[in-house]
C-alpha cells in the first residue's frame, strides 16, 4: 500500500510503526462486512435448480394453496357470522380482516419460526437467502406488504382494462 499522508478527521488513522523504523500509513477505511443478498429464494430437496419449469409451477401451487387457506378462513368467519350472528352485516368486514389476518401471521411469523407455510411444506420447500440464512421477520414483513401492493395494483389495473 502507498503511503499517503492521513486525513486529519478520520477516526483510526494514522501513522503506526512496524519495528523497521519507517512509519506505515494505516488506511482510515473501516472493514465493511458484505450485505447478503436482498433476493430471498425457495430451494426443495426434491427439486433441483435445473428443472426450473417443474419447480416454478410447484410454487406457483403452494401460493394457490396458502390463499385458498387465508380465503377459507375469511370465508368461515363470514358463514360463522351470518349463521349465529345478530349482526350480520359486519359479516364482510370481520371476514376480511379474519383473511388478512391469517394471511399476515401465516406469511410472517409461521414463516419466520417453521421457514416454510402449508403450501410450501406440501413440496417441502424452505425459504432462504442464497447463502442458505433464513428470513428474516422484518424481510417477511416487508415481502408481504410488497406482495399485496402488487395484488391491488395488479387487479385495479385489470379493473381499468375491463372495467
Amino acid at each position: 500500500m502507498a503511503n499517503r499522508p492521513p486525513i486529519p478527521a478520520a477516526m483510526y488513522s494514522g501513522y503506526n510503526g512496524h519495528g523497521d523504523g519507517q512509519p506505515q500509513y494505516t488506511d482510515p477505511t473501516p472493514e465493511i462486512k458484505p450485505k447478503k443478498d436482498k433476493e430471498l429464494v425457495v430451494s426443495s430437496p426434491w427439486v433441483d435448480d435445473a428443472r426450473r419449469v417443474l419447480k416454478g409451477s410447484l410454487v406457483v401451487v403452494a401460493l394457490v394453496i396458502d390463499m385458498a387457506l387465508h380465503l377459507g378462513i375469511g370465508a368461515a368467519v363470514w358463514f360463522a357470522v351470518t349463521t349465529y350472528s345478530d349482526r350480520p352485516q359486519t359479516a364482510v368486514p370481520l371476514a376480511v380482516f379474519a383473511w388478512l389476518a391469517s394471511s399476515f401471521i401465516h406469511r410472517t411469523f409461521v414463516q419466520r419460526v417453521l421457514h416454510t407455510t402449508v403450501g410450501k411444506a406440501l413440496f417441502a420447500f424452505r425459504l432462504h437467502h442464497p447463502d442458505g440464512s433464513r428470513a428474516t421477520l422484518w424481510e417477511l414483513i416487508k415481502q408481504w406488504f410488497s406482495g399485496g401492493f402488487g395484488a391491488v395494483s395488479l387487479s385495479l389495473q385489470v379493473l381499468q382494462i375491463f372495467g
